[in-house]
């Protein structure tokens, strides 16, 4: 699965062959908290626009397993 751009400004994009059409991406910050948490379907994006600057985990629930990366949000 891939997660880009990374760093990102605000907008970040999903795809790979293994990501299902309904997977769920958890935004979660440094200590730990679900700061978002949306369903991919359709639309391979996210906004991350309404979080403060930073290093964010991203988690991505699928049935066939868990993802997990880094972003840096600028």
């Amino acid at each position: 699965i891939n997660i880009y751009p990374n760093p990102t400004d605000g907008i970040l994009y999903f795809d790979g062959a293994d990501l299902e059409w309904d997977a769920t991406v958890e935004i979660v910050d440094l200590n730990g908290k679900v700061v978002m948490k949306n369903q991919l379907r359709t639309m391979r994006q996210i906004n991350l626009g309404g979080l403060n600057s930073g290093v964010y985990f991203v988690h991505i629930i699928q049935d066939n397993g868990r993802f997990s990366g880094k972003v840096v949000l600028e």
